[in-house]
């Protein structure tokens, strides 16, 4: 898969092919339903962005409150009719609680959007399991 191919060679991993069948497996995973949550529920991320209106992936930001600057990268923020979503991807071995453990990490996000763009957005983790 070139997307897979393109992955692995723009970190050095061409030969690892330990890494390609892992990216092969989530690959296949989103492809064909998208994984259970900690909801029990599976789901399927690729059929909800298939239906967004606005889609950014890694989406850096940068803002100053009084004299700390705030900086990082949001994993993906779409917007679907007339909300935006912030999602955190996770690949945790241990996937319990990880709304709870990630709440200020997610916080974070949803504040920087809102003081860069004035955007209210609902924030999430989806846990991508390792096989």
């Amino acid at each position: 898969n070139d997307v897979v191919n393109e992955t692995l060679s723009r970190y050095g991993q061409s030969n690892n092919d330990a890494y390609r069948n892992m990216l092969n497996d989530v690959m296949d995973t989103m492809l064909s339903g998208g994984y259970v949550q900690t909801s029990g529920q599976k789901e399927d991320l690729l059929e909800i962005l298939k239906k967004a209106d606005e889609i950014y992936c890694e989406l850096p930001f940068s803002y100053k409150e009084g004299d700390n600057i705030y900086n990082g990268s949001i994993d993906l923020f779409y917007k679907v009719g007339n909300k935006y979503y912030i999602v955190d991807y996770k690949t945790n071995y241990d996937g319990e609680n990880l709304d709870q453990r990630y709440e200020a990490q997610l916080k974070a996000y949803q504040k920087a959007v809102k003081e860069i763009e004035g955007i209210d957005a609902e924030t999430r983790i989806y846990h991508i399991s390792a096989k």
